[in-house]
């Protein structure tokens, strides 16, 4: 199972290292304005559940159908498609993938232990989650929070005092809030206080504290951000395991019950992506 921190998705891995089968099924199939909706049969011992990849058909008469949603039964083989019509057409061959679901489980423990290792490298959580952090105010204007990009800020307090966002400190500036800081005129409260020889400055509460949730999204894809370079660099990573199975250039490490296999040096490429989004330090 995958965790709520990974950086990509089973399918897209599998995709990349072209783990499926690309059956062709011949039928004939006429839809009209009216009907909107098509029907194929398919072998369903060929394609496992919520597997399917693509399908593709022909027209005739210059008539476009879009095929949106789609249902699978698979005890009975059917695959039920909703048409967006725009006059009747022929639909006379179509193929669907069929996943091989042999190396899901390398290839489920390969995302969530390269995704939990880029998280590391980077010093940062990627996927959206809600934190709940307590800070030392520092003077300054700036407050860095822990993880970015920041997408909603529900509460701020100082010394237990709840802060007005937009009034005690500024929330409309996203360019601030993609870098995880949280602005205030005044300077956040400090509560330090001048110690030793040379009077170096010591502050030992943490009085201000933040909930908020910051992050990208991978899914749905409709309200995808996760940038694309950073999910391909976990898939490079993912594929060059995946071809050194076995091959002395794997390390291997095991933890309790657990035995994970990973490359022993990084490629430069994929080093300078993940570096790039590393965690800045102000």
């Amino acid at each position: 199972m995958l965790t709520a921190q990974s950086l990509t998705s089973i399918t897209a891995v599998r995709l990349y290292l072209k783990l499926y089968t690309l059956t062709d099924v011949t039928a004939v199939e006429t839809l009209t304005a009216d009907t909107a909706q098509i029907t194929f049969s398919f072998a369903n011992t060929d394609i496992a559940p919520n597997s399917l990849g693509t399908v593709k058909q022909t027209t005739t008469a210059n008539v476009t159908a879009i095929l949106t949603a789609y249902t699978m039964d698979y005890a009975n083989g059917l695959l039920t498609f909703s048409a967006a019509m725009t006059g009747s057409i022929t639909v006379s061959d179509y193929d669907y993938f069929a996943w091989d679901i042999s190396k899901d489980v390398f290839l489920e423990r390969q995302i969530n232990s390269v995704s939990s290792m880029v998280s590391k490298y980077c010093n940062r959580k990627f996927i959206a989650d809600t934190y709940t952090e307590y800070y030392k105010g520092t003077g300054r204007q700036r407050l860095v929070l822990n993880q970015y990009p920041v997408n909603k800020i529900t509460s701020v307090k100082v010394d237990s005092a709840a802060l007005t966002a937009g009034t005690d400190y500024v929330t409309a500036d996203q360019t601030y809030l993609d870098q995880g800081i949280v602005f205030k005129d005044n300077g956040w409260t400090w509560y330090g206080y001048l110690t030793g020889l040379v009077g170096e400055p010591t502050a030992p509460v943490d009085n201000i504290g933040v909930v908020y949730s910051a992050g990208y999204t991978l899914s749905p894809e409709t309200a995808r951000n996760l940038p694309w370079d950073l999910e391909q660099a976990v898939i490079d990573l993912i594929s060059i395991n995946y071809e050194l199975i076995g091959s002395k250039q794997l390390k291997r490490e095991t933890i309790g019950p657990l035995t994970s296999e990973y490359i022993q040096s990084m490629p430069s490429d994929i080093k300078t992506v993940l570096d790039f989004y590393a965690k800045k330090v102000f």
